[in-house]
């Protein structure tokens, strides 16, 4: 009886278990991006890379006050911009051989990205205004994981930008992390 129940009680649990895909390639995927607001589109260009594009919007925010200031001053900054990226999954292969989740293309990756920033449409605060274009050319190592509809991504890499102003500089370490709330996977055929 004992036996019974437990096979009764896991059997409808065990339908919402889902095993590892079958997936064995990088896929085409659309990503609706919710901490950068933007669409992103990742295409294969072989067996370990693709390009992607993102096109959406960089969010500036900053809030200061307490005994240093007379009063608080909450700061906002959103400005267009795009971005194209060509990344290299070094571990695809070793996480479809240990049977690792590789769907929406999970991996570990090295990479480039140019990025373009257009002038500020939104500011508020004591944020300096956006009034011209910037370009940003980024090497990167990244890693992104895929849980369903939930895309997680981190990129960390060195960058040096310039702008229509004669601006020229670089940074040691620039990080980006997003959270994608809809993955939409397309079957590949070009």
């Amino acid at each position: 009886m004992k036996k019974l129940l437990i096979l009764l009680v896991s059997m409808p649990i065990s339908v919402f278990c889902v095993a590892q895909d079958t997936i064995t390639e990088l896929q085409r995927i659309m990503r609706a991006r919710i901490i950068e607001p933007g669409i992103e589109v990742e295409i294969p260009v072989n067996n370990q890379a693709t390009i992607s594009m993102l096109s959406g919007f960089s969010v500036g925010f900053s809030r200061r006050g307490g005994i240093f200031y007379d009063e608080p001053v909450v700061s906002f900054l959103l400005a267009p911009g795009i971005v194209l990226s060509y990344k290299y999954f070094y571990n695809f292969q070793s996480r479809v051989e240990r049977r690792r989740r590789i769907a929406g293309n999970s991996g570990n990756y090295f990479g480039v990205s140019f990025r373009t920033g257009f002038p500020h449409i939104i500011r508020t605060g004591n944020f300096a205004p956006v009034d011209y274009f910037s370009f940003n050319i980024i090497p990167t190592w990244g890693m992104q994981r895929a849980l369903g509809i939930f895309h997680l991504s981190l990129a960390l890499a060195p960058g040096i930008y310039f702008n229509t102003k004669g601006d020229f500089g670089y940074s040691i370490l620039v990080a980006r992390f997003g959270i994608v709330i809809l993955s939409l996977y397309f079957p590949l055929e070009i």
